[in-house]
């Protein structure tokens, strides 16, 4: 039987062994390490999962608290523009009660508003 013959120096099933035992290692230095005994206590634990509780999952999240605050001022900018909008009907009614040339113009413009006596031509723009 011919002899195998591999890329490493070593076989295979060595090379396992040795990767297991490095892996085992190296978690057994994570273990002793202050990072891990930090992240193993269980009031840092609890306090984490809070945290995450509180911005992703519950009722009032953050994630939902930062949607609010965006309708509320889609809703102040809507209130704006609708404000001026009166303000500019408001100033349009003022001068139609207060004139009444204004008003006869008004009505004859938008309404078509005519006298007995009289012809109207519309002519519309195309």
């Amino acid at each position: 039987m011919a002899k195998q013959r591999y890329a490493c120096s070593r076989k295979p099933e060595k090379t396992v062994i040795g990767n297991m035992k490095l892996l085992k290692n190296i978690i057994a230095a994570f273990k002793r390490s202050r990072i891990y005994r930090t992240l193993s206590n269980k009031y840092i634990l609890a306090t984490a999962v809070f945290c995450v509780w509180v911005i992703f999952f519950d009722q009032n999240s953050l994630i939902e608290l930062a949607r609010v605050k965006i309708s509320n001022a889609e809703q102040k900018r809507t209130i704006k523009e609708l404000n001026e909008n009166i303000r500019a009907v408001d100033s349009k009614l003022m001068e139609l009660n207060s004139n009444l040339d204004s008003l006869e113009k008004f009505a004859r413009e938008e309404y078509f508003f005519h006298k007995p006596e009289e012809t109207v031509y519309i002519i519309e723009k195309k």
